[in-house]
């Protein structure tokens, strides 16, 4: 199985002219790796927004413990 090579469009602002060329193996090595750098903040951020939820149905569990309603412990969350 052959992967094509990524394309670079390079465009000239002043004359509108378009060059179209492979990346380079540089090229090509810096997007592998601001990839995988974008894959490991989108991890964290949902692994953060889990947490935040979790954290937040800890409390409200709490909250309904100490014998609030469920509508007065979602007020007090901010839910």
């Amino acid at each position: 199985m052959t992967t094509e090579t990524p394309m670079i469009v390079e465009v000239d602002c002043s004359t509108g002219e378009q060059i179209t060329r492979p990346m380079t193996e540089a090229e090509i090595a810096n997007m592998q790796t601001m990839q995988e750098e974008n894959a490991a903040r989108v991890a964290a951020d949902e692994a953060a927004s889990a947490e935040k939820a979790a954290l937040k149905a800890a409390a409200l569990a709490k909250l309904t413990a100490l014998g609030l309603t469920e509508e007065e412990a979602m007020a007090i969350a901010g839910a």
